[in-house]
């Protein structure tokens, strides 16, 4: 490759990661409070649920159901909150791994 094709190409593969760039900091901006949010449930629900979840195992006598029904509840939930950050990431690195 000539010195001027490279000089060329220097130049194009600076145009597109600023571009890149550009729509990749307007993504984080759309997801990053949806992030936060999910943050926020996260850091509430772990301890409830890791208490719970030692309670029951210190104590498993359940006989009716609830401590069961109660810690399962918990984990839907905690799993409902990682899928959506889960989702909420992909969509982050799906716009780092889209040319522009």
């Amino acid at each position: 490759m000539s010195e001027r094709q490279e000089i060329y190409q220097y130049a194009v593969d600076k145009e597109l990661a600023t571009q890149h760039q550009h729509m990749t900091s307007g993504t984080f901006a759309i997801v990053r409070p949806h992030l936060e949010i999910e943050v926020q449930a996260i850091s509430r629900s772990a301890p409830n649920f890791l208490t719970a979840l030692q309670a029951f195992l210190a104590d498993p006598s359940d006989p009716t159901g609830l401590k069961l029904d109660n810690l399962r509840l918990q984990a839907d939930d905690l799993q409902r909150t990682f899928t959506t950050v889960s989702s909420l990431l992909a969509q982050l690195a799906g716009e780092q791994e889209t040319p522009s």
